[in-house]
């Protein structure tokens, strides 16, 4: 078996070594490296201190029925939240919403725009111009309907969050609504409440993003 023993290895035409060996295995390539077929690393990785490491946690599917809340811890750095919402109902009220509150520190500013409730027809019931003052979004409902929605929360700097929610009832109405929040500290759990008494169907997912 043949061996190359050296420190260096330079391009004939190149004015400075492109591998350089040193004495406990290690090896530095200067310039870009590519490599054909599978690359096995077996040890740890160092990445550009611009790159960010982003982890993906899903929860389990929760059942609404039968309960007046459900809530979510939030992980630490997470930056982006969305939770799906499948055939929410709450037949035993026709004028019963959803709410979605956040944090557990105090709200310090923010605004939410299009806040609405939905009786069994789909007609607006209420609607909340500013729920900053009490920590919570107000979300929507449905009276015998089944709603399934799309509810999202974006970091977009630090402890300021961007809300943003879509969703159909089983009465061919929608809902959209967006709005955002400033909270006193780091966000640590979102909870859909229902305003009165419990969820009579329905289940809820989250799928978060956090920095690792």
């Amino acid at each position: 078996m043949s061996k190359l023993i050296t420190n260096t290895l330079r391009h004939t035409g190149g004015s400075a070594d492109n591998i350089t060996l040193d004495g406990s295995q290690n090896v530095t390539v200067e310039g870009n490296l590519t490599v054909d077929g599978t690359t096995t690393l077996t040890g740890s990785v160092t990445l550009p201190s611009s790159t960010v490491n982003v982890r993906q946690t899903v929860s389990a599917v929760t059942t609404l029925s039968g309960n007046s809340e459900v809530s979510f811890a939030v992980p630490s750095n997470c930056f982006s939240i969305k939770f799906q919402i499948l055939n929410m109902e709450t037949a035993s009220t026709s004028v019963k919403g959803m709410y979605v509150k956040v944090g557990s520190t105090a709200v310090t500013s923010g605004y939410y725009g299009g806040a609405s409730l939905f009786d069994g027809s789909g007609t607006s019931v209420s609607s909340d111009s500013n729920a900053a003052d009490w920590d919570a979004f107000e979300g929507f409902g449905g009276g015998s309907d089944k709603v399934t929605a799309i509810v999202n929360f974006e970091e977009q700097a630090d402890n300021t969050w961007i809300f943003s929610s879509c969703g159909y009832g089983a009465g061919n109405f929608s809902h959209q609504s967006a709005g955002y929040i400033v909270l006193a500290g780091e966000l640590s759990h979102v909870v859909f409440k229902s305003n009165t008494g419990n969820f009579d169907g329905g289940t809820i997912r989250a799928t978060f993003m956090e920095k690792v």
